[in-house]
């Protein structure tokens, strides 16, 4: 579905404040000026996005990775190098890391925000 959404920001990043990248390259984006902006929010922008059902989707995604033979196994790993003794019996020539905030990688790291997808 696509849709307009509003981010808020209480303490942005200067990236955002700079709008470095391409995030102001999205369609429809602006940014909020101060009187649009709830109490206690520094920040704030629109722009144009879409949303879709999460579980849907990987469903999905899962059959057609299936159908192109791709094989899915799922492990809980503690650290990465764990991966090789699990695919050991299984001829495989990549292997994504899909754990999520990546085993103490520091280059990994949560982001906090609060998104409003309007009425739609």
């Amino acid at each position: 579905m696509f849709l307009d959404a509003t981010e808020y920001f209480e303490n942005p990043s200067d990236d955002y404040l700079k709008l470095k990248g391409r995030y102001s390259e999205i369609d429809g984006f602006r940014v909020l000026d101060a009187s649009e902006l709830p109490p206690g929010v520094e920040f704030g922008t629109t722009y144009k996005t879409w949303c879709l059902n999460p579980p849907v989707y990987c469903s999905w995604l899962e059959r057609q990775l299936n159908l192109g033979g791709v094989q899915i196994v799922s492990a809980s790993l503690v650290a990465i190098l764990e991966v090789f003794p699990t695919l050991r019996d299984i001829d495989s020539r990549i292997v994504i890391n899909c754990s999520g905030i990546g085993f103490s990688d520091p280059e990994v790291f949560p982001t906090r925000g609060i998104m409003d997808l309007g009425n739609g």
